[in-house]
């Protein structure tokens, strides 16, 4: 059994990725179960309070029901679990885990564009594995100018988008020029913050995140 950790920006700004991924989980057959109880902790963690962080680690690892692996989209979340939760099954990204159970599906004639999140691509090394789950798929990948390591932040994270809310924007939006240079129909990446900021700032290309596009191909397989 898996636990699928959604994280607080997915269970409460995008709950339909939530209840998508688990139509996934059913329709592989994957047995599971969701733990949204409490936060990673990964905001106290990155803003300095350590001993509230440490409180919390404690509650969080009380209460968290027993699996074989813990799975997250969210890559604040599982940088953190990797970092700081050694107690904890092994945490991945949704990505590398759907790669493990999903195989080749016939193409859905789509070219998209890709946006490494900060803390999946730079911060953990996951480059590969969201871009390999989509080809499987039949869905084209089109590497924008600056891509994996050089990929350029969406200013959703780390604090920019209320600290410095009009840099998020100028940052969000240069993004999505990039993308749509390319002529694809749809810029997908795999964090609810980049989510959520890539979307604001388009007004015509369709910004998805990669549970979105897997549950969808599934459903025309």
């Amino acid at each position: 059994m898996i636990i699928y950790f959604p994280g607080c920006t997915t269970s409460q700004r995008f709950p339909e990725i939530r209840e998508k991924f688990e139509k996934i989980l059913r329709k592989l057959g994957v047995e599971y179960r969701v733990f949204d109880e409490l936060c990673c902790g990964s905001v106290l963690r990155n803003t300095g309070f350590r001993d509230e962080f440490e409180e919390n680690r404690r509650k969080l690892i009380e209460k968290m029901p027993e699996g074989e692996l813990i799975v997250t989209g969210c890559p604040g979340c599982l940088s953190t679990f990797r970092e700081e939760f050694p107690e904890l099954p092994e945490a991945v990204h949704i990505s590398e885990f759907l790669l493990e159970v999903i195989d080749e599906r016939r193409g859905m004639n789509q070219r998209v564009a890709y946006h490494d999140p900060c803390h999946l691509g730079r911060g953990l090394g996951i480059y590969d594995a969201p871009r390999e789950l989509l080809r499987r798929l039949g869905i084209g990948v089109v590497e924008m100018e600056r891509s994996r390591e050089f990929s350029w932040c969406c200013g959703g994270g780390g604090g920019v988008r209320m600290s410095f809310p009009e840099l998020s924007k100028k940052l969000s939006e240069m993004r999505i020029r990039e993308a749509e240079n390319l002529g694809v129909s749809r810029l997908v990446t795999s964090c609810p913050f980049c989510l959520r900021n890539l979307s604001e700032a388009s007004e015509s290309l369709e910004v998805r995140d990669l549970i979105e596009v897997v549950e969808e191909a599934l459903e025309d397989d």
